[in-house]
């Protein structure tokens, strides 16, 4: 059983305890909205965090593994 929640803990602890083996997944939509408001916090550049929300909007829609290493290498070039 696969459940798609965003962060509650609350949430997701009553999920585990009443299915104990189940996988559970983070909302795309929450998690991006999450790392939006970290990147609002910090200290640097508008450029800069808006290349990082890019970057994880990449690595979020890649659909195998493959596709994911191969985003996150060219994505590594952009910092060297």
């Amino acid at each position: 059983t696969v459940f798609m929640t965003d962060d509650s803990a609350s949430e997701r602890g009553a999920l585990r305890s009443v299915f104990p083996q189940c996988k559970l997944l983070l909302c795309s939509f929450h998690v991006i909205k999450a790392v939006g408001e970290w990147l609002g916090r910090q200290t640097m550049s508008g450029s800069e965090k808006e290349s990082c929300h890019g970057f994880l909007k990449q690595l979020m829609y890649c659909t195998t593994s493959t596709e994911f290493e191969q985003t996150l290498y060219v994505i590594s070039l952009s910092f060297l």
